[in-house]
């Protein structure tokens, strides 16, 4: 059956090619290849380059707003300072993105077995510990079209207690004997971080497409 697993810090590779010469370099972790040489850079920082024919340009290294995961199965966009935890086990690989205060996707990707079949398994152990210290259970229909045109079904659970409330929405979707399913945790209590952490499970699963 499904675990919860540890988050894991994934690196970035950033590759970039401009036709010029560098001035001032430092040594840092992003390097241009300019005409076969190789050059440290600074992201942030703005090089000035004289091109063959005298030109002079300015360049800079930035990262982007968002950054693009894909794997065999699905593909979405995240925030850069959020990383993707991958994990593998027989029949099963899991994916997770979670912000600092425990919002986020999870995703796991089934071999032979169709997710949907699992579903309330799912739901009683992301559950099972707010239950337990007395919050407040209701359960409606979910159902979430991807952004490929695939839908989403299963189950949108409220958990409440005084002024705070834990979201989840379980999702599956069903191939020939293997399947996804997609699971969106939120926690709201009235603060400033509410609207933040609805903002980062929206364009996930709004940006989600299933490969398969």
């Amino acid at each position: 059956m499904p675990r919860f697993l540890p988050f894991t810090l994934l690196s970035g590779l950033l590759a970039v090619g401009v036709s010029a010469q560098a001035q001032d370099t430092l040594p840092t972790n992003f390097q241009v290849v300019l005409n076969g040489q190789v050059l440290d850079v600074e992201p942030g920082k703005t090089y000035s380059y004289t091109t063959p024919k005298g030109e002079v340009v300015q360049v800079q290294l930035r990262e982007s707003s968002i950054r693009h995961f894909r794997d065999e199965w699905v593909s979405f966009q995240h925030p850069p300072k959020l990383s993707v935890a991958e994990t593998q086990e027989e029949g099963i690989r899991q994916l997770i993105l979670m912000n600092a205060a425990g919002a986020g996707v999870l995703v796991q990707e089934y071999t032979g077995l169709d997710p949907k079949d699992i579903l309330e398994f799912m739901i009683t152990q992301l559950t099972k510990d707010e239950v337990k210290a007395g919050y407040k259970r209701q359960d409606k229909a979910y159902e979430k079209k991807l952004a490929d045109g695939k839908l989403l079904n299963g189950k949108t659970v409220y958990l409440s207690q005084k002024n705070a409330r834990s979201v989840y929405q379980i999702g599956t979707w069903s191939g020939e004997n293997e399947g996804i399913m997609v699971v969106t945790i939120n926690r709201e209590d009235g603060s400033s971080s509410d609207a933040a952490n609805q903002k980062l499970i929206s364009d996930v699963v709004g940006s989600m497409k299933i490969l398969r």
